[in-house]
């Protein structure tokens, strides 16, 4: 509450001006925590915009050796239930 009435000596003593100035502190909170979030991923999405290139190639090398993982788990596993 000290944000709310900006650190004064002065206290809201009424039950209807302290919700008041508990709404206006959950108001204001939320207000500063969505502009934060918004300037956040604002540069967050610059940051990626910029790497997308070298990302798909990084992500599709990725993709083709976990299969390729997969592949071998697959035969390992087929090899172990079925010993010929």
């Amino acid at each position: 509450m000290v944000l709310v009435t900006i650190g004064s000596d002065t206290w809201p003593t009424t039950p209807e001006g302290r919700i008041l100035t508990l709404l206006l502190a959950v108001y204001g909170f939320a207000v500063f925590g969505y502009i934060t979030a918004a300037i956040a991923s604002h540069f967050l999405g610059q940051d990626r915009g910029s790497d997308r290139s070298s990302d798909t190639l990084d992500e599709t090398t990725e993709l083709r050796l976990l299969r390729q993982e997969v592949a071998a788990l697959r035969r390992e596993s087929e090899a172990r239930r079925d010993p010929r």
